[in-house]
C-alpha cells in the first residue's frame, strides 16, 4: 500500500486507498496487519517508513473500531426487537400490564 514517496525518501500513506483496502479485509487480516506494522516500527523506530506504519495502524484500527461499534449497534437493535418481558422498557411493561390479553 505504498502510495507516495517524499523528496527525502520518507514514505507517505494514501489514506483513502488504505481505508478502501481496510474495508475489504477480514477482522483477522486487519489485526494481522496491525501487529505487523507494530513489529516494523519496533524494528526501526526512526526509519523512513515508521510514520507510514503508524498511520496504517491508525487507519486499520479505525476500521476495527467501526466494525465493533456496528456489531454492538446490531446486537442492541436485535435485543430491542426481541420483546421478551425482561427486554421491555418500564413504559412498555406498564402498557402491557394495563392491557387485557
Amino acid at each position: 500500500m505504498i502510495n507516495f514517496i517524499a523528496a527525502d525518501g520518507t514514505v507517505i500513506l494514501h489514506f483513502a486507498r488504505t481505508e478502501a483496502a481496510a474495508k475489504k479485509m477480514s477482522r483477522a487480516g486487519l489485526r494481522y496487519n496491525i501487529r505487523d506494522a507494530y513489529a516494523a516500527i519496533a524494528a526501526m523506530p526512526n526509519g523512513k517508513k515508521a510514520g507510514y506504519y503508524a498511520d496504517e495502524i491508525s487507519v486499520l484500527g479505525m476500521e476495527l473500531r467501526s466494525r465493533k461499534a456496528a456489531a454492538a449497534y446490531e446486537a442492541d437493535r436485535d435485543r430491542r426487537m426481541d420483546r421478551k418481558p425482561e427486554n421491555l422498557t418500564a413504559a412498555e411493561r406498564a402498557v402491557k400490564a394495563a392491557t387485557p390479553d
